[in-house]
């Protein structure tokens, strides 16, 4: 299976979009599940983009939401999310799902192991997805290791908060 998930980007490839679809029709074998982009500029082309690609074909499921849960539940059984999001960046290589970075929206984050990053060319795509589908990778904790409301509540636990915090209307 593959999760895709694929956000809009300013002053980037136009037809980014379009070059992944054209990647994507060379996997009629594997199960694709898209959801929507978000809701910045640009992002009614490629719903229709999105749109008429899922319409087209038998393994494509398109959905607008999944919800954090199954989201990852979806990501959990997948072997590859593919897109812009952070969520490939983040919680991916926690899963041990590899992720498929397309274009620069994510520039600047720290990435496991598991992110391989590309441009928005087709063929640059292709070859990445044929790369990753050959490599097994490990689970990351780069972003931390699935504890952190714990740990921040046994830190509230050993303070001693003297002074009441509180808001003051002027």
């Amino acid at each position: 299976n593959f999760l895709i998930t694929y956000h809009p980007v300013t002053a980037m490839n136009e037809n980014a979009i379009e070059n992944l679809i054209e990647v994507l029709k060379n996997f009629s074998d594997v199960g694709q599940i898209i959801t929507m982009p978000n809701s910045d500029p640009g992002h009614k082309k490629i719903f229709q983009v999105l749109e008429q690609y899922a319409n087209q074909r038998e393994n494509v499921y398109l959905k607008a939401n999944l919800g954090f849960k199954r989201y990852l539940s979806v990501m959990n059984i997948s072997n590859i999310v593919i897109g812009n999001s952070s969520s490939g960046i983040i919680e991916a290589p926690f899963l041990g799902t590899a992720t498929l970075n397309i274009g620069v929206r994510q520039k600047g984050r720290l990435r496991a192991k598991s992110v391989i990053d590309c441009g928005t060319e087709k063929e640059e795509i292709k070859k990445s997805i044929e790369e990753i589908l050959k490599k097994q990778f490990e689970k990351s904790t780069l972003y931390g290791d699935g504890f952190s409301a714990q740990k921040f509540l046994n830190f509230l636990r050993q303070k001693s908060f003297k002074t009441k915090v509180g808001f003051h209307d002027r």
